[in-house]
């Protein structure tokens, strides 16, 4: 199920539609699910009881550090796609001027009684 929903999140593109795209994810989901409780299911049958902690906090730090890393790389393709898709920003002499920000809000008046707000 996961490979096949990877295979068919391939093959998304702007025209895609959101259900069909819930559906891909859905997909991918349940066989991540299924994957990640065998993997814990074996983990468990291969050791023997006093090194259960050990096996189990193992399994988790490697799904952790396969997980930080798979979104680092993928990260960085997407931003190497988007770098070469995408048009180059206009020239700073081009692009539009946002409104100056508003400051922080003044104290006006007479002073406030205890317990009640100005601002």
């Amino acid at each position: 199920m996961l490979t096949v929903g990877a295979a068919l999140l391939a093959t998304m593109d702007t025209g895609t539609s959101r259900l069909v795209t819930c559906s891909y994810m859905l997909l991918i989901g349940l066989g991540l699910g299924c994957l990640m409780q065998m993997a814990t299911t074996i983990a468990q049958n291969s050791v023997e009881m006093r090194d259960m902690g050990a096996a189990m906090s193992s399994t988790q730090l490697f799904r952790t550090l396969g997980g930080s890393l798979a979104v680092a790389a993928f990260g960085s393709m997407f931003t190497r796609v988007i770098r070469h898709t995408c048009p180059a920003p206009p020239a700073p002499e081009h692009r539009p001027r946002c409104p100056p920000r508003p400051g922080p809000p003044t104290r006006t008046g007479s002073p406030t009684p205890p317990g009640r707000s100005s601002w």
